[in-house]
């Protein structure tokens, strides 16, 4: 009788399997063969997924439009087209609304952030923040940032201690620099993980980041929401989010009982959650402690993490490319003396710097690939017959667009001319989508370009940066964001 049932049961478990890896088939659309359980994601070799979609990518661009593939048991659709992939990101945004992220915060309060907010959710919560990211609030944060800038100057400078140069780990003196950055002006919080090697708050901050779901947890999460509901998943563990929750909990109410105020985030939610609005403007709605939480969680994720990468990976780029170097230490030596100083004028009219942070930006996208969730009923793909049902998954790889020789002759090489006012006109608008794109793009963008420049500023004007015989880069696969595995190594010499 065991023998007839597991019989059975796998019987079961093969037409099953074949039916769900047969959608594709079905719909005669061109897509790799899956294998059971993991469906394409046995492919990818345990790269990161971006860089997993880049090898489908180049095996079908120019055949066709898009592609099926399939994680786990689950049909989703890549986009090939870049007018396709304006269609979904740009002109049918109210059918494609969702990124398809796990979201509960009924059970984990993490997961109600704007990055993983759903539908009428996420349009409430983009409004409500959407004033605290304009030039006026960015100017009035500039001057903590600017010497927060100082005192990443004055860390590097104590690394070499006094020696012509010297070997350093510039992720790690990036990452601290963001992290004092974002602390100071998300939460007031004078972290000091510059001046301080043991820092709690730093070690919580990699906690938050190493403390998360594996890769394949992580997609299985987002693919199949309905049993991550079911067994109350959580990705963050309890201990870490439980000291995020705190600090921010008795810096609030320090500030209020003190009447405190600054010019950082956490000034604006706190005139959110008290008065629904922010400095007397139109009313956009009340904010939750738990939605405070999650969003301060965001902040402190993509504000520290990925621009201390993108530094990292700028300072990798110039290094390996002194010519450029020179000539974007000089462009910046030269945009100081125009405006008699660093100001925030200064820093925007920097037009050099930031054709090489977009040229790194391409080269090493934070995200590579950018993922939504059918929320009609139906959606019609454009162009084609076919149609998917609400709740299926469509993926643009950028990691591969923007390593895409149609778009980017030569496109392993840094080469920030690229970014040129001119070259920028010849492309295709959707061919550079670090910060994505649509009504859902990134809407910290220019919070990080300054956070990017400010950082760039302070290094390139004191510090050389050249490959040691220890440089080396390979990306790591356990976040969501494309980072370096290890350390990266880089001679610093003192100008």
């Amino acid at each position: 009788m065991l023998l007839i049932f597991v019989l059975i049961l796998s019987a079961l478990l093969y037409f099953y399997t074949k039916k769900k890896y047969n959608f594709w088939t079905d719909r005669n659309v061109i897509h790799p063969t899956p294998k059971f359980p993991y469906g394409n994601l046995s492919e990818f070799n345990g790269q990161h997924f971006g860089l997993g979609l880049h090898k489908l990518y180049q095996k079908y661009k120019g055949k066709l439009n898009f592609f099926g593939i399939y994680i786990f048991l689950r049909p989703a659709t890549v986009i090939l087209d870049l007018d396709l992939a304006k269609q979904i990101l740009i002109k049918d945004f109210q059918h494609l609304t969702d990124r398809g992220l796990y979201s509960n915060p009924k059970v984990d309060p993490q997961t109600g952030d704007l990055l993983r907010a759903r539908g009428a959710k996420w349009k409430n919560l983009r409004s409500k923040f959407t004033p605290m990211f304009t030039s006026g609030k960015l100017k009035l944060m500039f001057p903590i940032m600017l010497s927060i800038g100082e005192r990443f100057r004055e860390y590097l400078d104590e690394k070499i201690d006094g020696a012509k140069r010297k070997e350093v780990d510039v992720k790690e003196a990036a990452s601290r620099f963001t992290t004092d950055i974002i602390g100071s002006t998300g939460f007031g919080i004078e972290i000091n993980s510059l001046r301080e090697d043991n820092n709690a708050f730093r070690n919580a901050c990699n906690q938050l980041l190493s403390g998360g779901p594996s890769p394949l947890k992580r997609i299985f999460s987002d693919t199949f929401p309905s049993v991550t509901n079911l067994f109350r998943f959580k990705l963050l563990n309890k201990t870490t989010t439980s000291y995020f929750r705190n600090v921010i909990q008795e810096t609030i109410d320090y500030r209020e009982k003190n009447n405190v105020q600054r010019n950082d985030f956490l000034n604006l939610m706190i005139q959110l959650k008290n008065e629904g609005k922010i400095d007397g403007d139109d009313d956009v709605g009340y904010l939750t402690m738990d939605e405070i939480f999650a969003q301060s969680i965001l902040f402190f994720i993509a504000g520290f993490e990925t621009t201390a990468t993108s530094t990292s990976f700028c300072l990798y780029e110039l290094a390996k490319n002194p010519e450029y170097q020179e000539k974007a230490r000089q462009s910046i030596a030269e945009t100081i003396k125009k405006h008699n100083e660093l100001s925030y004028e200064a820093i925007n009219d920097m037009h050099y710097l930031e054709q090489c942070i977009n040229e790194t930006l391409r080269l090493h996208p934070p995200g590579s690939a950018l993922g939504r969730v059918v929320t009609s009923d139906s959606y019609t793909l454009p162009g084609t017959n076919l149609t998917l049902e609400k709740g299926h998954r469509i993926f643009i790889p950028t990691y591969a667009i923007h390593h895409d020789a149609e778009y980017y002759p030569n496109p392993d090489i840094f080469d920030p001319s690229r970014f040129a006012p001119e070259q920028i006109q010849k492309r295709h608008a959707l061919s550079f989508l670090p910060f994505s794109d649509g009504p859902r793009n990134c809407i910290g963008m220019r919070l990080a370009y300054l956070e990017l420049k400010i950082g760039l500023v302070h290094l390139l004007t004191k510090f050389r940066f050249s490959l040691s015989e220890n440089t080396s880069v390979k990306y790591g696969n356990k976040g969501l964001t494309l980072t370096p595995e290890n350390e990266l190594l880089l001679n610093v010499e003192k100008i």
